[in-house]
């Protein structure tokens, strides 16, 4: 792999984005790349570029969609990155053939699952017709939804959407002003006695209306006087709420696009409305948020919010963010959404721990940098953890991280292993070890996102000193390590240390994940310092299952979150 201090040309991305949602996958990302040395070129048109303005990125207007030549010179870009809904007449395909044409790679960034089979279509007849030489996606459904489209696997890389990283430091300023006194700011004159329930509305619209309308395998009917896919849903909450939760109060925050006076005939029946900029502020407020499928949804969910998703059809449940495995709960049915809001109002907590989501991924659009600055320099990005997992080289300024390879399981790995001394700490000291063992060690990880690596020094010729792996558990979104430096002519070298922070910022950096674990025994100083020193804190500690020289001793387990974690550098 190339030495961390070799000298690198400088690069230039340019990015076009034109809808809200492939924006939201932009959002930092200047910032990011700079911190890498590469360029952003940012541009944008429909309330994409509004949208960006409004929230202080640099963007540039797109301009005339019919001349593209202008941003080809003859030494760049680099890389094209797009981000596109369905609108089949987009100039981001014309962008991204034009880059294709002059040998430039092109990358599609996509936040959500709806409108897939859209996105790359273009005016012709396949679902792939523009597909991009890399697709960057917000969560593994995306990318499921893309591989059923015939994407293949190696082209797609999860990143997390960067709109969840924006909406979390929103939440630490919006819980330090109080969520009553939000409650009166965003609502004013709306009685304080009985909770709020936010409907989040949408367009009953689209590229194909037929979607949005009532069809014949509609769940839910609402009261039979409109076909309108939000409308109906808006009815059927208003007639739940009515029967069992007569006290609340149920808001209406409409979609940006939505005309004022489109839900009039419900002037009576709703509390109050909100619009405008103050989306997040609206929802922390609520005591329930409800809606379809906006990405407002799983917005407030990581705001600790309750949500719930209320669907006309079962086939919509594919258009959540994370899909049904996401964050956001979902009904279809009427007697579903009765039972569902009077559990989310009477226990909030109870209702959305029985979803157990694996939290998005954090630090997004540093990891889409990281990305995008790779395939602008000829590299493979790194991967995201999802199967298949390939564990990456990792690289210090002493060590090389190597996915553990066959030449290395040897007499003397196998002896470390029946070392008392190596094992000590170790529950390892009570077996046998032999090649065949360690074999069967090795092949366990095949299939799963866990990761083992051998630990070389580079100042002893890639000398191989001892192991590190990682056991990760998609669903919690945590990674557990585990080391072994063998070679004693290691020992309080630091070098542990070193590959232990490599590997925690793989997991954070290009992996996503929540939070890091460990444990240990109390009478293991050397592997405590290694705890610490990474940032890692003490969580709790329980008894030993074997004593040690005669005596026993406590595990000690340590954490450290993604939030404790500096952003991808």
């Amino acid at each position: 792999m190339p030495n961390a201090t070799q000298s690198r040309a400088p690069v230039e991305i340019l990015a076009y984005v034109e809808d809200p949602g492939a924006a939201n996958m932009v959002m930092g990302l200047g910032a990011a790349l700079r911190a890498k040395g590469v360029k952003l070129s940012l541009y944008a048109a429909g309330t994409a570029l509004g949208y960006l303005r409004d929230r202080g990125e640099a963007v540039h207007d797109f301009g005339d969609p019919s001349d593209i030549s202008r941003f080809f010179g003859k030494d760049g870009p680099d890389l094209v990155a797009i981000g596109t809904s369905e609108n089949p007449e987009t100039p981001a395909f014309a962008l991204a053939d034009a880059a294709r044409g002059r040998g430039i790679p092109t990358v599609c960034l996509i936040d959500g699952p709806n409108s897939a089979d859209r996105r790359l279509r273009g005016l012709g007849d396949a679902p792939l017709t523009h597909l991009t030489d890399w697709l960057l996606v917000a969560d593994d459904t995306v990318r499921a939804v893309f591989m059923a489209l015939g994407v293949d696997a190696g082209r797609i890389r999860v990143t997390g959407n960067p709109a969840f990283d924006r909406v979390r430091d929103a939440c630490d300023v919006l819980a330090a002003r109080g969520r009553a006194a939000l409650r009166r700011e965003v609502f004013p004159g709306l009685p304080e006695d009985g909770p709020l329930i936010l409907f989040l509305a949408e367009l009953s619209d689209g590229l194909d209306p037929t979607q949005f309308r009532r069809g014949p395998d509609y769940t839910l009917h609402g009261r039979g006087g409109t076909d309108g896919r939000t409308e109906i849903v808006l009815e059927e909450l208003l007639d739940a709420a009515a029967r069992v939760a007569p006290d609340a109060h149920v808001a209406l925050r409409l979609h940006p696009k939505t005309p004022a006076d489109l839900y009039a005939a419900y002037d009576r029946e709703i509390a109050t409305i909100s619009a405008g900029d103050n989306a997040h502020a609206a929802v922390f407020a609520a005591d329930l948020v409800v809606g379809l499928s906006t990405a407002l949804l799983a917005e407030a969910a990581v705001m600790g919010r309750a949500v719930l998703s209320v669907l006309p059809r079962n086939s919509e449940v594919q258009w959540l963010s994370g899909g049904e495995n996401g964050p956001v709960p979902h009904v279809t049915t009427r007697t579903a959404l009765c039972g569902a809001l009077a559990h989310a109002l009477t226990d909030p907590a109870g209702f959305m721990a029985a979803r157990a989501a694996a939290p998005p991924r954090t630090a997004a659009a540093g990891r889409i940098a990281r990305a995008l600055a790779a395939v602008a320099r000829g590299e493979i990005p790194a991967p995201d953890g999802t199967l298949p997992y390939m564990p990456p080289v990792l690289e210090t300024p002493r060590l090389v991280l190597q996915p553990f390879p066959d030449d290395l399981l040897t007499d003397t790995y196998v002896g470390w292993l029946n070392d008392p001394d190596v094992v000590r700490f170790s529950e390892q000291r009570h077996m046998t070890h032999t090649l065949e063992s360690c074999r069967d060690f090795i092949a366990s990880f095949t299939g799963t996102p866990h990761g083992l690596w051998a630990i070389r020094d580079k100042t002893r010729g890639l000398c191989h000193i001892g192991n590190i792996s990682t056991e990760v558990d998609p669903h919690t979104a945590t990674g557990d390590i585990r080391i072994l430096i063998g070679d004693r002519a290691a020992w309080g070298t630091g070098l542990g240390g070193e590959a232990w922070m490599a590997v925690m910022a793989h997991l954070f950096d290009d992996l996503g994940l929540a939070q890091v674990t460990a444990g240990t025994l109390a009478g293991n100083t050397g592997m405590l310092k290694v705890m610490e020193k990474s940032g890692m804190r003490e969580t709790h500690r329980r008894p030993g299952p074997t004593p040690i020289d005669g005596r026993t001793m406590e595990i000690i387990y340590a954490c450290r979150r993604a939030q404790d974690w500096p952003p991808a550098r």
